[in-house]
């Protein structure tokens, strides 16, 4: 069973200005995939 974490936001969530890395919403959802334990829905 996978656990999700769904996120809602504005362009902090986003990411608008993280060129590198998509945002921070981005970075824990790159952590996650890592581990295949969790989902993250940017929304």
């Amino acid at each position: 069973m996978s656990n999700r974490i769904c996120v809602f936001g504005d362009s902090v969530v986003y990411g608008y200005d993280d060129i590198d890395q998509g945002g921070w919403c981005d970075r824990l959802k790159q952590e996650c995939f890592k581990r295949d334990e969790w989902s993250v829905y940017n929304l």
